[in-house]
């Protein structure tokens, strides 16, 4: 039972409790967050090249004023360069925007570097970039670019090294076939970007590769009427052609054949000869270079006598 005076106790109770979690709310507490640094602005033309590092921030404050604190917004340090000349950079509470009634007690590190730099225009040389190999037998020659040349705004230290700016790569695996392609620039590296419009047309040549061979074991026939009249001193040969590489190195010595006409010696009389073999089935577009022996010894007997 309260008693007397009850609705007073019940009173003095109540603003026993209010006053402690009045004075717990204010209660002093330490908290350490890691925030990222950036940079906000810079004075025009002007870039921050290095990449700043995470600092820890130790915040001292009410347990009432980290309730409210919204910490998920609280995750990184903007900082605003004012001066190209500045090379340190100290991290202020300021730049933290914390309210009032917080305390910064420390930040590591509170110092940051700063590499400034000044963004440059040059006009650069456009390379193409490709990928994989044309098919068997072909070969690409050099891209050729356009436009040869784009206008780039860079931070003056990428020059000289900054000899050229690359295309996004062009697959030519198994081209068989010339090929114009329009691509993009690749951005190799921070702050670049291009006056110009960043696309170029790319022609790569897909040509045919010639390949010259020599085979060896080629037959040697002799033809025509009264062959029989007609002997050789080699039954094969060997035979040098040139073409496209896919049907050269595809032939066979087999595949093609030597002959000599003997219907041509034959009707100039008995004798030795020195004929050029002839070769057979030797498909287009290939060709005869040579053949070893240049020159065969043809010998033409006489003509039987008649019973």
């Amino acid at each position: 039972m309260l008693g007397k005076n009850g609705h007073l106790k019940v009173l003095a109770l109540t603003l026993t409790i209010v006053l402690h979690f009045f004075v717990l709310a204010e209660q002093e507490t330490t908290r350490v967050l890691t925030l990222a640094v950036e940079v906000g602005s810079v004075p025009a033309g002007h870039v921050v090249l290095n990449e700043l590092p995470d600092v820890q921030v130790t915040i001292r404050g009410s347990a009432r004023g980290f309730a409210q604190l919204d910490e998920d917004e609280l995750r990184r340090v903007v900082i605003n360069v004012n001066d190209v000349q500045e090379r340190r950079r100290e991290i202020r509470q300021a730049d933290l925007g914390l309210a009032s009634h917080f305390d910064v007690e420390a930040v590591s590190p509170r110092w940051v570097d700063l590499v400034i730099d000044e963004l440059v225009e040059r006009e650069v040389p456009i390379r193409a970039v490709i990928r994989g190999t044309p098919a068997r037998g072909y070969e690409a020659t050099d891209p050729t670019v356009d436009p040869e040349f784009v206008i780039v705004s860079a931070p003056s230290s990428y020059f000289p090294d900054f000899d050229a700016v690359f295309t996004e790569g062009i697959d030519i695996q198994n081209l068989d076939h010339p090929l114009t392609q329009e691509v993009d620039l690749s951005i190799q590296r921070p702050y670049v970007t291009f006056a110009d419009d960043p696309t170029v047309n790319v022609t790569i040549n897909v040509e045919t590769v010639i390949e010259t061979r020599t085979l060896e074991g080629v037959a040697l026939r002799v033809a025509g009427p009264q062959s029989d009249r007609c002997s050789v001193d080699v039954h094969s040969i060997a035979v040098t052609v040139s073409g496209p590489k896919t049907l050269v190195d595809a032939l066979e010595p087999r595949s093609i054949f030597a002959t000599v006409n003997c219907e041509f010696y034959s009707v100039q009389g008995p004798g030795l000869y020195l004929p050029e073999p002839q070769i057979k089935n030797l498909a287009a577009p290939m060709v005869m270079v040579t053949t070893e022996p240049r020159t065969l010894q043809l010998e033409v007997a006489e003509l039987p006598e008649s019973r």
